[in-house]
């Protein structure tokens, strides 16, 4: 049986990881929003 330490720490592990992944998306809108809004709109890898 857990007790309720590890299972608190398991929550904030889960809340970490949704945080995480939230700002990565953020990001990953962000830029696309830049790409459209770039005047010549090319793929910074060609």
């Amino acid at each position: 049986r857990q007790n309720q330490v590890d299972i608190a720490l398991q929550e904030i592990g889960k809340i970490e990881r949704t945080l995480f992944m939230l700002d990565w998306l953020e990001n990953l809108v962000l830029r696309l929003f830049r790409f459209c809004e770039s005047p010549t709109r090319r793929w910074p890898y060609h």
